[in-house]
């Protein structure tokens, strides 16, 4: 069933399947827990207000709150309803730091 190691060959390089099983494992298990601690548990956020170029001022708090960034977008997390906004760079035009909260 397993292919053994020979001469200094990995199990993982033998066993290529149970090797892609354990990594896709991992990082499912790791992602959820990592994502779930940091938008339930009680840590200190960044409190920030986001102006649009639209006009419309965006300000977290403890219901809404900053979920990350990547080079294009900023995410923020609504506890009350469980939804993620995505604003694009593009749309954000001033954002001003306050306070973290706690």
């Amino acid at each position: 069933m397993f292919k053994g190691a020979h001469r200094g060959d990995s199990f993982f390089k033998n066993n290529i399947f149970i090797g892609i099983l354990v990594f896709a494992l991992w990082y499912g298990i790791f992602e959820s827990f990592a994502n779930y601690a940091v938008l339930n548990d009680n840590v200190k956020h960044i409190n920030f207000i986001m102006s649009l170029r639209n006009g419309e001022k965006i300000k977290t708090n403890n219901n809404l709150i900053y979920a990350g960034r990547t080079k294009n977008y900023w995410f923020l997390y609504n506890r009350k309803t469980h939804f993620v906004r995505a604003l694009k760079n593009d749309n954000v035009s001033i954002i001003d730091f306050d306070e973290i909260l706690k």
